[in-house]
């Protein structure tokens, strides 16, 4: 589990227009997350416990931000509020993929965390476990890599997630 520290640029992500999205429903959806999501359905996930909201439509401050990270890149942030998950899956990049015609296995996503870690509050990667984290605290997850997302506190979990293609990563 490769962890990066950034200072992050102030904005306020409590107040972001989040949208409603699930890790079961299978209509719109790449192939890949669709078959995972039927799987996910078989094993008593729903629209209720897999629930989360999120937005692309981020300040201004963030893209400049994210401009000196990577040259190509989507940014999205994520809000999970309690008694949700985001079961173990991995990512296909598609957006970014699409977006700048490049394969899928030449990106990578780092998830970074808004705010310190609180009881319930949990990240899981290859399956090493996370807690503990500080604000700005960052995770790289490579393509395959399976993780996975939960909170069973009592406050949401904010987290920015930063996709880009790998070897322009500027950091490294």
């Amino acid at each position: 589990m490769e962890k990066i520290r950034f200072t992050l640029p102030r904005f306020d992500w409590h107040t972001l227009k989040y949208h409603t999205q699930d890790s079961v429903t299978v209509e719109h959806q790449h192939p890949t997350y669709a078959e995972q999501n039927l799987q996910y359905q078989q094993w008593g996930y729903n629209t209720h416990n897999t629930e989360y909201g999120q937005t692309f439509d981020v300040p201004s401050v963030v893209s400049e931000w994210c401009n000196q990270q990577f040259d190509r890149y989507t940014c999205s942030v994520i809000r999970q509020a309690p008694g949700s998950t985001l079961p173990q899956h991995t990512d296909t990049f598609y957006t970014l993929a699409k977006q700048f015609g490049v394969e899928s296995k030449l990106c990578v996503r780092i998830l970074i965390f808004l705010e310190p870690w609180q009881s319930g509050h949990y990240f899981e990667i290859n399956q090493q476990p996370l807690v503990d984290w500080q604000a700005g605290d960052g995770i790289l997850i490579p393509y395959g890599v399976p993780h996975l997302s939960g909170n069973m506190g009592s406050l949401p979990k904010y987290t920015m997630q930063l996709t880009g293609v790998k070897n322009e990563f500027k950091r490294r």
